[in-house]
């Protein structure tokens, strides 16, 4: 055998060998990468099977590889899914954060704002995107609050109370700090704290509203009370015997019912119109003609105070679109009105004018005339500009309160125009039948 041969066989031998070698790494890898595939084929097929109830691996098929390119398409369309619905989730959930009429804050550990909603925007006049990042004492300067929020960032339980603000006027807020924690409930770290925040400033109004009303109509009946039941016993303990005394008093007691009565219709009107129960029964109506009608009923009145009544209402202005009923009872108690608070020898006259798609309506007097100050509040229920004079007369404080009511569901306004010992013009708008 000759050296060339020799050569030959030796790079023979070299090159097996490093087939050999090459051929068994490839077979390690390929078992390595099956051992994988398997691996991947178990643990997503259990996946698969809890999630479907299906077992892939007992399918009759002959590669794993397929098997696990099924397992892997079911498994990224039930994630595909699962996103959706997640999406979906917190696009409601936006919506509903959004939309709340509470104004609600997000702040991390640091009281810095993380997110806030609308009505927040709306109560601190800001936007959300020059709100986050500021810190809480940057936005709602208060010592109390501040002192809550490190409260509950030191012991992590909720606070409740309430607090006020300084907006364009004090406002009553209603404010509940709850703790945000760390999603891993192993441990219970804080993340930050949630502001929500409730403006309730029209709700004690409310209250203190309901609280005025009752003691209001408490003393309104106290008073006719009192009277009656003061003459009835002076009746009962002989003074019967006395026609003339027993005939004052019974008038007396007449009268006093007569006040009572008034005062109990219109807390029921009124109770009726602020409910929404009132059906009005509107039709083309000639407002002359009601004038008229009212001034009848007044004639014996406006006579014992020598009150003379004016009515320049035009016989030719057009119809009205309103309830007859309703449009007397604005008239009556506003005309009533005039003649009780001007003195003998006085005026009171009516009007009406075309402007736009109203008539404007003025009922005018010559009487003891309203402050700017009592003008912001004449129409409130039970207020009056003499009480002195208006209890006299058997005024119950409610009727102009009813006149707003009335002319207000007529799509109307009504107003007063007045100067202290110069007299009132009292004004009320009503929607033209023709427009």
């Amino acid at each position: 055998m000759d050296t060339l041969t020799v050569i030959v066989l030796l790079l023979l031998i070299i090159i097996l060998s490093f087939l050999s070698y090459y051929r068994k790494k490839e077979y390690e890898a390929k078992k390595k990468l099956q051992k994988g595939v398997i691996s991947i084929l178990r643990s997503n097929s259990e996946l698969a099977k809890r999630t479907w109830g299906y077992d892939v691996r007992r399918t009759p098929l002959w590669d794993d590889h397929i098997r696990l390119s099924i397992v892997t398409g079911l498994l990224l369309e039930q994630l595909a899914s699962e996103i959706d619905d997640l999406t979906k989730t917190r696009a409601e959930l936006s919506a509903v954060f959004s939309h709340m009429k509470d104004s609600v804050m997000l702040l991390n550990a640091k009281k810095r704002i993380v997110l806030v909603n609308q009505a927040a925007e709306v109560l601190f006049e800001s936007t959300g995107e020059k709100l986050c990042g500021k810190h809480q004492l940057q936005v709602l300067a208060n010592s109390h609050l501040t002192e809550k929020i490190d409260q509950v960032l030191e012991h992590m339980e909720p606070e409740h109370f309430s607090m006020q603000y300084q907006k364009n006027g004090k406002l009553n807020l209603d404010v509940q700090i709850i703790p945000v924690f760390e999603p891993d409930p192993r441990e219970r770290k804080l993340s930050g704290i949630l502001l929500v925040i409730r403006d309730i400033t029209n709700s004690e109004l409310l209250n203190q509203m309901k609280t005025d009303f009752v003691a209001n109509v408490s003393h309104e009946l106290h008073t006719p009370l009192t009277t009656i039941q003061g003459f009835s016993e002076t009746l009962l303990e002989g003074a019967y015997k006395d026609e003339e005394s027993a005939l004052k008093f019974l008038t007396y007691i007449h009268e006093e019912s007569k006040r009572m009565g008034r005062l109990v219709d219109d807390l029921l009107d009124l109770s009726l119109i602020e409910a929404g129960e009132v059906v009005l029964r509107v039709e083309p109506l000639n407002l002359k003609s009601i004038v008229n009608d009212v001034f009848v009923d007044f004639a014996l009145l406006a006579e014992e105070k020598a009150i003379a009544l004016k009515d320049s209402v035009e016989d030719d202005l057009p119809l009205v679109y309103a309830d007859s009923d309703k449009i007397r009872q604005v008239l009556y108690n506003l005309i009533e009105n005039a003649i009780k608070y001007s003195a003998e020898g006085g005026r009171v006259s009516v009007a009406a004018r075309e402007k736009g798609a109203y008539l404007v309506v003025t009922v005018k007097d010559t009487g003891i005339g309203i402050s700017q100050e009592q003008q912001r509040r004449i129409f409130e229920r039970f207020y009056r500009v003499d009480k002195a004079r208006s209890r006299a007369s058997g005024g119950t404080g409610l009727g102009l309160s009813i006149v707003k009511h009335l002319i207000d569901i007529h799509d109307g306004e009504v107003g007063v125009i007045s100067k202290p010992g110069k007299g009132s013009t009292f004004y009320f708008t009503l929607p033209l039948a023709e427009k």
